[in-house]
């Protein structure tokens, strides 16, 4: 075997391993956020504002996993020069509408972070605030919020010699283009799920039990506040997973576009990439093992198990009977 047979090897092994990766990642995602709509959409006692902006994460993760499954494992030719092959490189091949598609993931985090927020920290706003019609247009708007900040990703590519190349005006405009996306994809929603935890964990630890109450209330609040705590948990280990499985790539992104050096053939490089498709995935798992709600639903879902009334003080609202009242609002 000559050397370039050799190179020729091993490249195809690489390419059956991250085949056979992205198959994996791809279909679980795709099956695990789907069971997760299922289980949400099916069982009507979860229909809350907070489970409304969940099932909307699942869902952008379900079509992620779809489109990222087509994009890896589909084989679509490049089209021949004009129009049709400048459009393929800038919204296809570029993968925009996946990487738009897991922005609006992003900023659907920072919703759902933000809703919890202000049910905790803030109830009289939240209960004046949000409402079936206010929770429809964010909902459009996050669906929406990553394809005009991906185009600045993009628009750069375009079709040369049989092929798709990306080509930046100017240094500066990499170094701005660099800066936006670190920023808007990973650190300022970074920042404000930790400021916002931050408060809602003090809030949380500062309600005391009232001793005035009788037996039965202080019964019913502890058992509340015990679901409040859980589905912030939950929140809270969804964000700090998507920190992490986010944070090596777009770190090391952040660097190449400042100036700096970076192999994107490296194995460090590729198990950036692995981590953030692996972020698709991970939810569903979290939802199953950690949130309560969920958990105790699913056999009612699949209809092995007839629903029951909920118990006084299960829902995940801030504290008081009108405010979980407000937050169990069916939409």
């Amino acid at each position: 075997m000559t050397s370039n047979q050799t190179v020729n090897v091993v490249v195809t092994n690489s390419e059956h391993k991250m085949a056979i990766l992205y198959a994996i990642v791809g279909s679980v995602g795709l099956l695990g956020n789907m069971f997760v709509c299922y289980v949400f959409c099916r069982t009507r006692r979860l229909r809350n504002m907070t489970n409304l902006f969940i099932i909307n994460q699942s869902a952008i993760d379900m079509t992620s996993s779809f489109i990222f499954l087509i994009m890896k494992m589909g084989s679509i030719k490049l089209p021949s020069k004009g129009i049709l092959g400048s459009l393929f490189c800038k919204f296809w091949y570029s993968e925009y509408l996946m990487w738009s598609l897991f922005l609006a993931s992003t900023a659907n985090l920072c919703v759902v972070t933000l809703e919890r927020y202000f049910a905790i920290c803030h109830p009289i706003f939240h209960r004046n605030k949000f409402n079936k019609r206010t929770a429809k247009i964010i909902i459009i708007l996050v669906w929406s919020y990553g394809f005009p900040i991906e185009l600045l990703w993009g628009l750069p590519f375009y079709h040369s010699k049989e092929a798709c190349v990306i080509k930046y005006i100017s240094i500066q405009f990499n170094v701005f283009v660099g800066i936006a996306f670190f920023s808007i994809s990973w650190f300022f929603p970074l920042m404000l799920m930790a400021l916002c935890y931050v408060q809602i964990i003090k809030k949380l630890s500062g309600n005391k039990l009232n001793p005035s109450d009788n037996a039965n209330n202080q019964s019913s609040n502890h058992s509340f506040r015990k679901a409040q705590k859980n589905v912030v948990k939950t929140l809270l280990i969804v964000s700090i997973t998507y920190a992490l499985f986010w944070g090596p790539n777009q770190i090391a992104l952040f660097h190449f576009n400042m100036g700096g050096y970076l192999d994107f053939s490296s194995d460090f490089y590729f198990f950036s990439v692995v981590l953030v498709f692996c972020n698709l995935c991970v939810n569903p798992f979290i939802y199953a093992f950690q949130y309560h709600q969920f958990r105790d639903n699913i056999s009612i879902a699949f209809r092995c198990q007839k629903p029951s009334m909920p118990a006084e003080g299960t829902g995940t609202g801030t504290g008081t009977a009108l405010e979980m009242h407000t937050d169990n609002l069916n939409v």
